[in-house]
């Protein structure tokens, strides 16, 4: 039986856009009609709704969501509303706020078909006429900046976790060529990784802000007896997959003298060096030249 509760997932504003936002409720709220809608909650654009024994596994989604996406502007350029019961503003569309709409579509709740929007009143269909005449006259639009990611149980609204997405302004990339894992590396593209085939092999391109998710698909696909690095700017990481287990170094100027040795060991051949070693891949060097 589905439960009178569920959870949403929703995108949440930045501090000048709530005020802003407040004040155009605030100005709507002054007729004197208090509305239905919810008071208690950060204006916010709903990416999805859940059952309740979600909770546990969208909690670490959006964790991992907010690690790997960057905060972002968002246009609130349109005045709509939903059968004259529901005034909302509407976001003109954007590629960032569709990447985290698509990581959490389902639609447990029911309901209006998605849409995304910003509630600002709720009521009878006479109120919101009177609210959305109100609101076309006040209205300009609204430069927006999605900061955080919300989770909420609801009704009564109960908030059960927030976080801030990633503010990292330079993200640079780093360059991996990788062999010894299946074809279940083709799934990282939807979460930023660039993927090229060369054989059985694969040249990935990722931002350093998905290191983390790169070493975990290492770590959990790489087999044993086999190693992978990834370069950056100024170091290169090593990933050994060995019998004893997973073994990480960070190696600066490509001076290593252990991560020289077990490429050695598991390459069964001699390297002059490690900067060397790369350098015999072509896609590698290339990199290396940058």
């Amino acid at each position: 039986m589905k439960s009178d509760k569920f959870l949403t997932v929703f995108a949440v504003f930045d501090d000048e856009t709530q005020r802003k936002l407040k004040d155009i409720q605030n100005n709507i709220l002054s007729l004197g009609e208090k509305g239905t809608q919810t008071m208690d909650i950060p204006f916010h654009i709903t990416l999805g709704s859940f059952p309740i024994e979600d909770e546990r596994q969208l909690k670490s989604r959006i964790k991992e969501t907010c690690i790997q996406n960057r905060q972002f502007d968002i246009s609130l350029n349109k005045i709509n509303h939903f059968d004259n019961k529901v005034l909302f503003i509407e976001p003109k569309k954007s590629k960032e706020l569709k990447k985290l709409h698509d990581l959490f579509n389902m639609n447990y709740e029911g309901g209006f078909p998605y849409r995304a929007h910003t509630t600002i009143f709720c009521s009878d269909k006479s109120q919101v006429t009177k609210a959305k005449k109100r609101l076309r006259e006040i209205f300009k639009p609204i430069k927006a900046k999605v900061t955080e990611i919300w989770l909420g149980e609801f009704f009564p609204a109960r908030m059960i976790a927030r976080e801030e997405l990633n503010e990292i302004k330079d993200d640079p990339e780093l360059y991996s060529y990788v062999m010894g894992v299946g074809k279940n590396i083709k799934e990282l593209k939807s979460k930023g990784f660039k993927i090229k085939k060369y054989g059985n092999d694969y040249a990935v391109t990722f931002p350093k802000s998905n290191s983390c998710i790169w070493e975990n698909f290492i770590i959990e696909n790489l087999e044993v007896g086999y190693w992978n690095e990834y370069i950056g700017k100024n170091c290169v990481t090593f990933l050994f997959h060995l019998s004893s287990g997973i073994r990480r170094f960070e190696v600066h100027d490509f001076d290593d003298a252990e991560v020289l040795a077990l490429c050695e060991k598991l390459a069964e051949r001699k390297f002059d060096s490690i900067k060397n070693m790369l350098e015999e891949n072509k896609f590698y060097k290339k990199i290396l030249k940058l």
